[in-house]
């Protein structure tokens, strides 16, 4: 039975490090948050770096409150609001903003778009590129439907990535496999 609401992550060890988050499919987000923290992806690093330390089993997942998928958001933000959980990095609700970035990260973003300068026109087709787009995570569609996403200019073409990132790639697929590998002989 899918079940949408407000969840929490805490950990056993460190009772006052928690993490909320809302859903409108509160298992299937669960298995998410595994998933990722298994493949060290998540977007937490608070939270990644603490379950690479005390692993899996510190985990306790609860469901605070059942919702409507239309008010979780919402409900989700006075959550964060009144608790000011440990392992959220950002302190709005369903989105990016206020989230703090280390000086590294800056850098790193600075450095990736240093000379490159989009024009209006380009940022407006970019914006009418993803309009009509799902919100996988959240399971909404945009604003405006019916406008699709056009195809890949890179799909088949040589010279996508440097052979530095295509190495870390393979290394990360690799690690992957291996850990479903010892899963299933265990």
């Amino acid at each position: 039975m899918r079940v949408s609401g407000i969840y929490k992550i805490q950990s056993k060890c460190k009772p006052e490090r928690i993490y909320i988050g809302s859903a409108i499919n509160i298992k299937d987000r669960w298995r998410l948050h595994l998933w990722e923290l298994e493949m060290n992806r998540h977007h937490s690093n608070k939270l990644q770096n603490h379950y690479n330390k005390y692993g899996k089993d510190d985990f306790e997942f609860s469901i605070i409150e059942p919702c409507l998928p239309m008010f979780c958001t919402a409900r989700e933000q006075e959550y964060l609001d009144e608790l000011k959980p440990f392992f959220n990095i950002s302190p709005t609700a369903g989105s990016a903003l206020g989230r703090k970035h280390r000086e590294e990260t800056k850098e790193k973003i600075r450095q990736s778009t240093l000379g490159k300068k989009r024009t209006l026109e380009h940022n407006r087709k970019i914006s009418e590129a993803q309009m009509g787009e799902k919100n996988s995570m959240y399971g909404r569609p945009s604003p405006i439907k019916g406008k699709k996403m056009p195809p890949s200019k890179w799909k088949g073409k040589k010279g996508r990535y440097s052979e530095e990132t295509l190495e870390k790639m393979r290394k990360s697929n690799k690690r992957a496999w291996e850990i479903r590998k010892q899963k299933n002989v265990a």
